[in-house]
């Protein structure tokens, strides 16, 4: 069916306002690879996140249309755009407050193997029924759920930056973090150049840096680190696809602090860990109630009290 004349204009524009600015001047080969699959999720994902649903499925039926018509045309062989979805309520796109993440209060908890799948990625059915990969955020994940890092200080990382003293103690030497862009790395948040922390480093992650390459370790698909928008848009689309709702690149922090407080960390060790130099921001925007503090809270009161005299009610 032919599209009428007011469509194929607001297609064109489409085009013209959300499409070719990033795709224009690309061969139909290299548009139909996984890593462009990944951009145009990214694009219909996250840099177009305030457009309407609407919106947002014309721009992917513009690109994977164009790419299934090549296909038919044998101009290309299959291509990789197929089981792109669209997040189903866009959440705001990060803005340039992306790292002000104390004051983000949205928190829950996962287990470790859902942080494995943040972190390499997993394979989903799309709307046509071909199996389709999201690509994870890599290490980056790990570093935050175990050592508290903010989601650009962990795509900074380079293995150089993890050290070991004489006396054994291992520890990432932490002074920079990969800017917006992943072209390079910039001074850590609220600090100047050369300021920073070192954390501790638990030995499962020691032992998964030491097997990777030398540099970063989660560079970017076209620049030195990856970018805080592809880290994001990963976190959103593996995120839907598990069901998890509330769920953003910060939470893997507030999930670390959280829990070492409640595995009886001192406040001020833990802020330090964090980069806070007020305990007080850790206590307001970093910790949270466990899941079970319930029922911990009860069994405390009632070793507490067990066996103690009836209290006597007052007359």
């Amino acid at each position: 069916m032919k599209a009428s004349a007011d469509s194929r204009a607001a297609y064109l524009s489409n085009y013209r306002t959300s499409i070719a600015r990033l795709f224009a001047g690309r061969t139909l080969a290299q548009m139909a690879t996984a890593q462009a699959a990944e951009e145009v999720t990214e694009l219909v994902n996250v840099t177009l996140a305030g457009k309407s649903t609407g919106y947002r499925r014309v721009t992917r039926m513009i690109i994977t249309g164009t790419m299934d018509a090549a296909a038919r045309a044998e101009k290309v062989g299959r291509h990789k755009l197929g089981g792109i979805n669209l997040t189903d309520a866009a959440p705001a796109a990060p803005g340039d407050d992306d790292e002000d993440d104390e004051a983000r209060t949205g928190f829950v908890f996962i287990g470790d193997a859902t942080v494995g799948m943040l972190a390499g990625g997993i394979t989903v059915a799309g709307d046509d029924g071909r199996e389709r990969a999201l690509a994870g955020v890599g290490v980056a994940a790990w570093l935050q759920r175990t050592m508290g890092l903010r989601v650009r200080e962990a795509l900074g990382a380079e293995k150089a930056d993890f050290r070991q003293r004489r006396n054994g103690e291992r520890y990432l030497r932490l002074r920079s973090q990969a800017s917006r862009d992943g072209r390079a790395r910039v001074p850590l948040k609220h600090r100047r150049e050369g300021q920073g922390r070192n954390v501790p480093v638990p030995d499962y992650v020691w032992d998964m840096v030491q097997a990777m390459p030398d540099g970063p370790l989660c560079p970017g698909p076209r620049t030195r680190y990856m970018q805080y928008n592809t880290a994001w848009a990963r976190f959103a689309a593996i995120t839907a696809a598990l069901e998890i709702e509330g769920y953003t690149t910060h939470s893997l922090r507030h999930q670390f602090a959280s829990e070492a407080l409640d595995d009886g960390m001192n406040i001020v060790d833990l802020s330090s860990v964090l980069g806070h130099a007020d305990p007080s921001v850790t206590l307001r925007a970093y910790v949270h109630a466990m899941p079970d503090a319930d029922q911990r809270t009860r069994a405390m009161m009632n070793a507490r009290w067990t066996g103690k005299p009836a209290l006597t009610a007052a007359a």
